[in-house]
C-alpha cells in the first residue's frame, strides 16, 4: 500500500492498482481515481509489485523492473525527471536486469540485484540512495558497501537492507534515530543498526 493507493499481483502476473491516480500512479489508461482494481497496462510477467508515495513500481520475471506514475524527481528510473517525467504507463528502469526485488519510497526507489547488491534511484537530498552523496538521480546508482543485502524497503526518507547475516543497515534521514545507529544526523551511506544481528526482514516507515 502506499500514499494513497494500492497495487496487487494476481495469479497470473498481472499487477491490479486502485485508489488515487492523478499522478498516473495506478498504471491505467487515465489518471482517474479507481474505486475497484484495474489491471495494469502492458505488464503480464510481474512478480512483485510495490507502491510508494505517488508512483508504482514492478520487478518482471526476467529481472528488469518497471515503474509508473509521479516522476518529477527521477523515481520511475527510466532517466527522466521534471515536470514532464511521470508517466500513467510503465516504463523500463535503466540499466536493470537481475532485479529480484523493488521497493518504492515516498519519492525514491530501491532493488536487490541477484547479487546482493542494492541500487537506488530519485530523490536523494537526504542521502536516502545510500550513494554518499545528497543528490536525486533519475537513473540507478549503487549503494555503497552492500554486497549480501536479501532484501531492501524504501521509507519516506530513509532506506534499510536485510544482510544475509540478520544484521541490518540504514541509510538516508536520520533526526528522529530511523537508521538505528545511536544518532540523530543524516546518512549518506549505510550504517549498520545497532544490536541486531538476525533479522530476516525489515520495514522503513
Amino acid at each position: 500500500a502506499g500514499g494513497n493507493h494500492t497495487c496487487a499481483v494476481d495469479n497470473y502476473s498481472t499487477p491490479w492498482c486502485w485508489g488515487y491516480g492523478s499522478h498516473g500512479q495506478l498504471g491505467l489508461t487515465n489518471s482517474n481515481n479507481w474505486y475497484y482494481p484495474g489491471s495494469v497496462d502492458n505488464i503480464t510477467t510481474a512478480t512483485s509489485v510495490s507502491t510508494g508515495g505517488n508512483h508504482s513500481c514492478a520487478v518482471l520475471s526476467g529481472g528488469t523492473v518497471n515503474c509508473w506514475g509521479y516522476g518529477s524527481y527521477g523515481q520511475l528510473g527510466n532517466g527522466s525527471s521534471g515536470s514532464n517525467a511521470s508517466s500513467s504507463t510503465p516504463v523500463s528502469v535503466t540499466g536493470i536486469s537481475t532485479a529480484n526485488s523493488v521497493s518504492a519510497g515516498h519519492n525514491h526507489t530501491c532493488a536487490v540485484l541477484d547479487n546482493g547488491t542494492v541500487k537506488c534511484w530519485g530523490y536523494g537530498a537526504y542521502g536516502q540512495l545510500g550513494s554518499g552523496y545528497n543528490s536525486s538521480v533519475s537513473t540507478p546508482v549503487s549503494v555503497t558497501g552492500i554486497s549480501t543485502a536479501s532484501s531492501v524497503s524504501a521509507g519516506e526518507a530513509h532506506t534499510c537492507a536485510v544482510l544475509d547475516n540478520g544484521t541490518i543497515k540504514c541509510w538516508g534521514y536520520g533526526n528522529y534515530g530511523q537508521l538505528g545507529n545511536s544518532q540523530t544526523t543524516n546518512q549518506y551511506s549505510p550504517v549498520s543498526v545497532s544490536g541486531i544481528s538476525n533479522a530476516t526482514s525489515v520495514s522503513a516507515g
